[in-house]
């Protein structure tokens, strides 16, 4: 183009306002999936039942059609793998023809035969349509530009205090519009949010992570897309909901960096923490989430301070435009050498049609290197003292592997750091990258060249996806945009126009910077898309356009969880309480408890009465919580956080009531943190002393361990005993950590010094982090108490005297059972009046202490571990072994320091368990038994080791050399196994006495064993009555002698037996013994109303037959004559019930006649 005259300001508006309508005109004529057939000669074929057009990607080789084109919405994006081409009709032209954005619009206006205007005024005028004399050179990279020639990205730092976008949470925006897409606010709701910051910490730009879930051919895909955010000063059209400061209008604007501008670094907040700590080496990879990855991995890697890991905005599409400028500063003021490792995504080469092969991961090395080594040059610094490499590809990986699929597959550190400690593939900047005396870019007389506006390409096409959404018409285009994709400014409004270009924002003393260390680790936001779970599960409706359910997300007062049966949830952000209300309770009297008066009249104004007066308009209140509950989707019990340490996708957060304790943050408030769980205020409890734990092998902890073993433990159980107790006080803190949680029964008669434990041992380790109950203490009692709460629960007296106490603490211990259990699961109870329920999440661990375990079921003593003690010490011992070492040890800071040492160790100690639960399960004990015992296990090592041990040999070692007790723990897991509820059942219905009535001696009683063992000819004494008769007694109740299938099998003809089809195999059953024959089990009613009875004050009289076939040798039996009809029935082994040698070992007593 030739250069025109400079030109006044307003000569500029005007041709700028010309170009647009030439802009504007030209797509009109041009339809995109014409012109990409005229200029680029690719034939397209329709989808049916589609608007989108389908091709053979221009930009890469490839035989199945990947290019989809929508010529309604006017882009095109190539779903092939590795490729990612998109945009509209101009930068299809710019990518193709690797043309900036005005030779692209001069050429897409020839094709429909029109010229561009002229910059003195002329109107744009009819012309030839010659074919593109420019040579197509397809490329996956904005136009290799010379980082010279770069202007500053003018991203203006965000204050501290300014509202930020958060994952989850409604973000708005303004998005300035142009033709095709109308200016506006935007409200998007992230799944993830990624902060661009500066050396200093300040917040530059913000990225967010969209995703949509929508049909396509049937099935659900999902679609993601990224969008911009950075502070700019908006349009007097914009609304002053969006601002940030409506004195000076600064809000966010939905725009990134320009192409032909330096973009930001990800991670260069670490920058100061990292030259203070001595680093040296850098570590550059591909994208925020791989950032993320890699410096989680490196944490606890050797000298992790030592390295620095950063990640380029636009990753391998623009590597060569970072900012490196920071850290070039940084590196010049470093003395001795300094190492730069590149670990690209693993990228597969490309192919063009060209005959261009890129190998992309060389590339984006050799950008990163040239980019960098330039910012050095310019910062003064040496580059021949910079150790260039990019590391080796990994083999047999998929397409696109980078670190976070690294994480997720479970390397480890030592792998990762072994990885970039290796020499690598050497790089070299290249000489053009250093030259210092390159000339420094004049302004061109003309107006400056501009690049195309694509954040309004990425916004329209979210606009549609919404659209079609609510239409119920979703098309069969999708936008897989990524935090790389090209996101640049408006090209027209690059023109040098001063008059109508922003003020800077200006930052005074009143408007600090950010307050958070430079070197500190990034911020809630910082969530990998693992670790972020949306409220709404199931929803699409992203795009938030309800402006009264965007005000209740947002209010400062309270927070809405969600709906369950017709509740509806919400917790105060001033008292902590989480209200659960119907449409009963959807009161005015109540919702004054989420929010003051003033602030519902405020927002849910009625008109002026005629004196003037406004009111609530509480229906429309009402009306706007219900759809925000909806909003927000499901209420989770077991999401809502009280006090207590919790899991929070990969990090521990730990709630005192009052404010959170974040691994890798430090102290957070309640109202600040955003994470998959809602943290509830409540009683207050101090901050366990993070800054000063105890360490590993401290003899505090070892002091404790002597105090528990110095009581007085009953003999046969000491070990385990010891075990028991200190296990079950290591693992306290960590209740909402666990996935497991086992309790503890402490058990002695009067007098032998159980609550002097609780009192002095106990309640002195927990302080304020433990709950205490009493005797009366009811199970709904203690269901309210612990209801989202993660604190150990002592409970003494827990004693079952009468009928009323054994039935308290059946319920309680039911309780206890829930809150053991692994897995989701919650509470669900009725509300008063049938309209809706209520849901309560149990996470503590139990201690009950009882003069014996009121333990009634089975399944509970594989839940409870057991310590018992005998009668006290003498006063001298007392005092010198137990009470003056308590009071010296467990002051109120050893408890703060073990609360916070266990909490700091809460995901080792979930590794350290399985390593436990492994070592144990070579000793034949139950499951259950082995969560138990290993937990408390990997609680003691834990509070007493750092790290893990080496595998399971070394752990059943340790063990053994701390506690010797694994002899007294088979011989206790023995003595548990064996109180199984077969067991249970088989004893208590063969004790049950049985009214008989004899011939010769009138009415008797016998045991059920008793009959069985007269049918049987075995019963020891001869005062009884005959066999005949108590095998008729047997019948009438359900039961008969007979021969088991494995008898009625074996007396089958082999060659019969081989020929027999497997559907007449599977008849064969056992069958009552005629007289004569000798009988080897019992065959048992499945339904015997006498056998209910009998069982009807247990658990199992609805149910028995299941339950006898939990045991070994019982099976099914097929059907049998009883009383009143033939019935299905139980094989019972006569082995399983020791009915005696003659019988069992092939005695020749048979059955009398019935």
């Amino acid at each position: 183009m030739p250069s025109p005259a400079k030109k006044s300001p307003d000569q500029l508006v005007s041709y700028r306002d010309q170009l647009r309508a030439f802009k504007d005109q030209v797509r009109d004529m041009l339809p995109i999936d014409r012109a990409i057939e005229e200029m680029a000669g690719v034939s397209f074929t329709k989808r049916a039942g589609s608007v989108a057009r389908m091709a053979c990607c221009p930009f890469h080789n490839e035989r199945s059609p990947s290019f989809s084109v929508n010529p309604q919405a006017g882009y095109y994006r190539c779903f092939g793998s590795g490729c990612g081409a998109h945009g509209d009709l101009f930068s299809f032209i710019m990518d193709f023809f690797n043309v900036p954005f005005m030779e692209a619009l001069a050429m897409a206006g020839r094709q429909v035969g029109m010229e561009m205007p002229e910059p003195d005024g002329k109107a744009p005028r009819k012309g030839t349509k010659p074919a593109p004399s420019i040579r197509p050179r397809p490329r996956i990279s904005d136009r290799s530009t010379h980082p010279a020639d770069l202007k500053d990205h003018g991203l203006l730092p965000v204050p501290e205090r300014a509202r930020r976008p958060r994952p989850n949470l409604v973000a708005k925006g303004w998005h300035e519009g142009n033709s095709e897409t109308p200016a506006g606010p935007r409200f998007y709701r992230p799944k993830m949010v990624h902060e661009y910051r500066n050396a200093s910490g300040q917040l530059l730009l913000s990225i967010l992570r969209l995703e949509f879930m929508k049909k396509e051919d049937g099935q659900e895909k999902r679609v993601k897309m990224f969008m911009p955010f950075r502070l700019a000063e908006l349009p007097e059209a914009a609304p002053r909901e969006l601002m940030i400061d409506p004195e000076r209008r600064m809000g966010w604007l939905v725009r990134s960096v320009a192409v032909g501008s330096r973009r930001p670094v990800y991670g260069m907040e670490c920058l100061t923490g990292w030259t203070g700590a001595g680093g040296r080496d850098i570590l550059i990879v591909e994208g925020e989430k791989t950032a993320d990855a890699a410096r989680r991995l490196l944490r606890s890697a050797p000298d992790a301070d030592r390295w620095i890991v950063l990640s380029p905005l636009g990753g391998g599409s623009s590597a060569l435009h970072a900012d490196w400028t920071e850290l070039a500063t940084a590196i010049a003021g470093i003395e001795g050498p300094v190492r730069v490792r590149v670990w690209p995504d693993a990228d597969t080469p490309i192919s063009r049609p060209d005959g261009e092969v890129i190998d992309r991961q060389k590339k984006y090395g050799r950008e990163i290197v040239n980019g960098l080594g330039y910012a050095l040059m310019r910062a003064g610094a040496d580059p021949s003292r910079i150790s260039f490499a990019r590391i080796t590809p990994i083999e047999g990986v998929k397409h696109g592997w980078d670190l976070a699929d690294a994480e997720a597959e479970g390397w480890s550190a030592d792998r990762v750091f072994a990885k970039i400690q290796d020499e690598g593939i050497p790089l070299t900047p290249e000489p053009q990258y250093l030259e210092t005396d390159r000339p420094v870019r004049e302004e061109a007389d003309e107006p400056v060249p501009f690049d195309h506006d694509e954040t309004a390409v990425q916004v329209r096409i979210w606009d549609d996806l919404m659209r079609e959404n609510e239409r119920g018409e979703m098309g069969e285009m999708s936008q897989d945009a990524t935090a790389e994709s090209r996101v640049n400014e408006d090209p027209l409004d690059l023109l040098p126009v001063t008059e109508t270009s922003p003020a800077p924002l200006v930052l005074d003393a009143e408007d600090p910077l950010p307050a958070r260390a430079p070197d500190a680790p990034h911020p809630v936001t910082d969530l990998t898309e693992e670790e972020v779970v949306l409220p709404d599960e199931g929803g699409n409706d992203d795009l938030v356009r309800d402006p009264q359910v965007e005000m209740v997300m947002e209010n400062p007062f309270f927070r809405c969880l969600g709906y369950e049966s017709g509740v509806s949830y919400f917790m105060s952000m001033l008292s902590g309480q989480v209200f659960d209300l119907n449409p009963s309770t959807m009161r005015p009297n109540f919702l004054i408890h989420l929010a003051p008066s003033e602030w519902w009249v405020r927002h849910f104004p009625t008109a002026a009465d005629r004196n003037g007066i406004i009111k609530t308009d509480w229906e429309s209140a009402v009306n706007a919580l219900v759809k925000t509950t909806y909003r927000v989707g499901q209420y989770k019990a077991e999401n809502q956080a009280g006090q207590g340490a919790w899991t929070d996708g990969n990090r521990i957060v730990f709630n005192n009531g009052r404010g959170l304790w974040v691994e890798g943050d430090g102290p957070v408030s309640i109202r600040a943190f955003r994470g998959q769980k809602n943290y509830i205020s409540g009683r207050f409890c101090g901050m366990p002393d993070f800054d000063n734990p105890l360490p590993a092998d401290s003899p505090e902890a070892w002091a404790l361990l002597e105090l528990i073993e110095n009581l007085n433990w009953a003999p046969e159980t000491r070990a385990v005993s010891i075990l028991n107790l200190f296990g079950w006080l290591a693992i306290g803190p960590l209740c909402g950590i666990l996935p497991w949680r086992p309790h503890l029964w402490l058990s002695g008669e009067r007098g032998v010094g159980k609550s002097w434990i609780i009192n002095n041992i106990i309640n002195r380790i927990f302080c304020e982090y433990g709950v205490n109950v009493k005797a009366d203490s009811t199970e709904s009692g203690l269901r309210n108490l612990l209801n989202m709460h993660a604190f150990p629960l002592i409970f003494d007296e827990a004693e079952g005297e009468t009928m009323e106490d054994r039935n308290r603490m059946t319920r309680i211990i039911r309780l206890a059972r829930h809150s053991a259990d692994p897995g989701k699961s919650v509470v669900a109870q009725g509300v008063p009046g049938g309209k809706g329920q209520r849901q309560y999440a149990i996470a503590s661990t139990f201690l009950m202490c009882s003069i014996t375990p009121q333990l009634t079921q089975a399944a509970d003593n594989t839940r409870f571990g057991r310590a018992h003690l005998l009668q006290g010490l003498n006063h001298y011992d007392f005092v010198e072994r137990l009470q003056e070492p308590a009071e010296r040890l467990l002051t109120e800071d050893f408890s703060r320091r073990f609360m916070a040492r266990m909490i700091m160790s809460g995901r080792r100690m979930l590794d350290t368990c399985q390593i436990m639960f492994n070592a144990l399960s070579g000793y034949g004990l139950e499951r259950r038994l082995i969560d138990v015992y290993g937990t408390y296990l990997a609680g003691a090592w834990v509070l007493l080791r750092d790290g893990l041990p080496e595998n399971e040999a070394a752990a059943i070692s340790w063990a053994r050399e701390t506690f010797n007790m694994l002899d007294g723990l088979v011989a206790q897991a023995s003595e548990v196994s064996e109180d199984k509820d077969h067991v249970r059942l088989f004893q208590h219905l063969f004790t049950t006495d049985i009214k008989v009535e004899t011939v010769s001696f009138g009415t008797r009683t016998f045991s059920l064993i008793e009959l069985i063992e007269i049918a049987l000819g075995t019963y020891p004494y001869e005062d009884t009555i005959a066999a005949e008769e108590a095998v008729r007694s047997l019948h009438r109740i359900g039961i008969r002698l007979g021969i088991s299938q494995d008898r009625v099998i074996a007396a089958i003809p082999p060659d019969e037996w081989a020929r027999m089809p497997h559907k007449e195999r599977a008849k064969v059953f056992g069958r009552a013994a005629q007289p004569g024959e000798r009988p080897d089990c019992l065959l048992i009613h499945k339904k015997s109303t006498h056998i209910e009875k009998y069982l009807e004050k247990t658990p199992y009289a609805g149910n028995y037959a299941d339950v006898m076939v939990q045991a070994k040798g019982v099976r099914k039996g097929g059907s049998i004559r009883f009383p009143g009809g033939t019935y299905r029935s139980v094989e019972v082994p006569l082995e399983i019930l020791s009915l005696g040698g003659d019988v069992t070992n092939g005695g020749d007593e048979q059955v009398r006649g019935e």
